[in-house]
């Protein structure tokens, strides 16, 4: 099923001291002032009790939904909803499920490429004065449509998105779900059965980083 949640921003109130990763460290940084967070995902986030729904968000969220290029009729890309995302009082956007680009066909397994689509994203909105927290791929490993070039991709990417500097804040949502012994997948006790989406437990621990990281 597909969940569209599209007029109404995923909103968080900031208030401070958020955990940011910047060259594999943990830091304490402030966002220049608090206001709200809007938040673009696909399935993940948009499955039904979703982890911005645990705590207690809307979300836009569209499954399926890819970075790079639109999918389809309703389907646009997130470089193409950022500018929905940024309505009166939003300071920062997060975006995440970013595992669309990769193991979707036609698959994009350039990891260039996709950094690329993330540095327009942040150009974009930096230009605008929106802030970007980015969270980091989680394991799709077992998945139908896994392949060990779309791991490497994954992996790639997400160095980016860790160790850039780039993003204003980083949850790793990989860490955070994936299996110590295969990093590839996530935890068992995490997985819902496709070996993409994570099950309520997992929706847990992405809603506890969330909440540890944000504040």
């Amino acid at each position: 099923m597909r969940r569209v949640a599209y007029a109404a921003a995923t909103v968080l109130t900031l208030l401070v001291g958020v955990v940011m990763v910047v060259r594999g460290q943990e830091q304490r940084v402030r966002l220049d002032r608090a206001g709200e967070i809007a938040v673009l995902g696909a399935s993940i986030s948009g499955a039904e009790s979703a982890w911005p729904d645990r705590l207690g968000l809307t979300n836009q969220s569209l499954s399926a939904s890819r970075l790079l290029t639109d999918n389809g009729p309703g389907l646009p890309s997130a470089l193409h909803r950022l500018d929905s995302a940024i309505r009166p009082g939003v300071r920062a956007v997060l975006l995440t499920d970013l595992i669309n680009d990769i193991q979707q066909e036609p698959h994009q397994y350039d990891p260039e490429i996709i950094i690329a689509g993330l540095r327009e994203f942040l150009r974009q909105a930096h230009r605008r004065g929106i802030q970007v927290i980015g969270t980091t791929i989680t394991p799709y490993g077992g998945f139908l449509r896994y392949e060990p070039d779309g791991e490497r991709t994954r992996q790639a990417v997400n160095h980016f998105i860790r160790h850039s500097g780039e993003f204003d804040l980083v949850l790793d949502f990989d860490a955070a779900v994936r299996d110590a012994a295969a990093p590839e997948r996530l935890r068992p006790e995490f997985d819902s059965g496709d070996h993409l989406h994570p099950n309520a437990a997992g929706q847990r621990r992405l809603a506890a980083v969330a909440t540890e990281t944000l504040g």
